[in-house]
């Protein structure tokens, strides 16, 4: 065999490993995630609305998704809320209040409802009972959630947030009722009626901005106003942002 092929044999053995492992190794750095950056976007989270004999309330959610690099754990992980409610009129929104951070809690209409009483909002979910108080719902005391549960014949309900039975006991009752509640919004905007006025929310998604726009289609004069605004695309956020903000999270 002449010294040329030699070497190339050689060269051949020796290298064919070497590449080998590179390639190992790089295919398990994309997997653990390994010098990727961690990803963190804003979508328009679960609403609520609640219309009484002068006024309707609107609860609104901008929530935080982020992932972690890696194959192994490419699901969306929720980090933040940011909640906001609107006290709107058939002319036009009245007030906007911005609930404190930290102080956000689940609007999830599968997990949680909010409710009118004679004495304000309180909204139940999760085995927890709590009541609006000027700026945030306040987590109330446990035997609360009993004695309101009972009051309400709701004592041996499965799952009493999302039965009925609360509507109708407590909400209608009062004069209020539920107009909408959304978990997941689809492409098309939906519409609900108010005493006599319809109105249309819906999704306007970017980029370069998307909007959860609320319009009044029946009120003289029609208006419509922005909820939330915000620019959908993705950044990086360092791997110590990311695990704070997931442990501190509100569930």
């Amino acid at each position: 065999m002449s010294r040329r092929k030699s070497l190339r044999w050689w060269i051949l053995i020796c290298g064919a490993p070497t590449l080998l492992i590179s390639f190992v190794l790089s295919v398990g750095c994309m997997c653990l995630g390994i010098g990727q950056p961690h990803k963190a976007w804003y979508r328009v989270g679960p609403m609520q609305a609640i219309g009484g004999p002068d006024e309707a309330w609107i609860f609104v959610e901008k929530t935080t998704f982020g992932v972690r690099p890696g194959w192994g754990e490419r699901h969306a992980l929720q980090l933040e809320r940011h909640q906001r409610v609107y006290v709107i009129t058939p002319t036009g929104i009245k007030r906007q209040i911005t609930i404190p951070k930290g102080r956000e809690i689940n609007f999830h209409p599968n997990l949680s409802r909010i409710i009118r009483s004679r004495d304000g909002f309180w909204r139940l979910g999760g085995g927890s009972l709590c009541k609006w108080e000027e700026d945030h719902f306040e987590l109330q005391p446990r035997e609360s959630y009993r004695a309101f549960l009972k009051d309400h014949g709701l004592e041996n309900s499965n799952v009493p947030e999302v039965d009925p039975a609360l509507d109708r006991q407590s909400t209608e009752r009062n004069g209020w009722k539920l107009l909408s509640a959304e978990a997941d919004w689809c492409p098309e905007p939906h519409t609900f009626t108010w005493n006599g006025h319809r109105f249309e929310i819906g999704v306007e998604r970017g980029p370069p901005l998307t909007r959860l726009r609320l319009r009044s289609l029946s009120s003289a004069p029609r208006w419509e106003a922005v909820l939330l605004e915000f620019n959908p695309t993705p950044w990086n956020i360092s791997a110590t942002e990311f695990e704070q903000r997931w442990t501190r999270r509100e569930l």
